[in-house]
């Protein structure tokens, strides 16, 4: 599939509990892609999002073309 343009990112965020269990399920799609990610708790898919948006910031080095 496509990648979305640079700076723009969507997703489908699933969370549930397993059934007889407390243990939280996290998985985020990213939409327009095959991307998934699993994460053990909020705070990992907080870092996730947060380590996401920190390099869309940053200035491509030399020899990068985006991705």
């Amino acid at each position: 599939m496509q990648r979305p343009r640079k700076g723009y990112h969507s997703y489908l965020l699933r969370i549930w509990h397993s059934t007889g269990s407390r243990r939280l399920h996290i998985r985020l799609e990213e939409i327009g892609t095959d991307h998934n990610r699993n994460f053990a708790d909020l705070d990992a898919l907080h870092r996730y999002l947060r380590a996401q948006m920190d390099d869309e910031d940053k200035p491509p080095s030399s020899g990068e073309h985006g991705r």
